[in-house]
């Protein structure tokens, strides 16, 4: 942070209120998310929670197709198709395995 005070003589521009504001957002947003993140680690198992935290590529492309007029290569998509069907195959395996524990301590 202290480093970045050196840039301030080299044409750099002072934000507006509104860029000020957006950014304060996402500072506050992003800790936000993280403590969540980090409270459902602690609370559900952690091989539920994890395929969630890469499905976050999966918005990034999203947003940055309709935010900035990005268009997601091949690879890309097919990045993010192995991100949600292993989400779904994780989810699929976790409530058969729940399943079969609960009907395991009730004989």
């Amino acid at each position: 942070m202290l480093l970045s005070f050196l840039s301030f003589y080299q044409n750099w521009i002072l934000p507006s209120l509104i860029d000020l504001f957006l950014l304060s957002l996402i500072g506050i947003l992003g800790g936000l998310a993280n403590l969540w993140l980090s409270q459902s680690y602690k609370l559900s198992e952690v091989s539920l929670v994890t395929p969630l935290k890469y499905l976050a590529l999966v918005f990034a492309i999203i947003f940055g197709y309709f935010i900035w007029d990005e268009v997601p290569t091949f690879k890309t998509l097919l990045g993010a198709g192995l991100v949600i069907l292993s989400s779904f195959i994780i989810f699929r395996r976790e409530l058969v395995l729940k399943k079969r524990l609960s009907v395991s301590r009730h004989e």
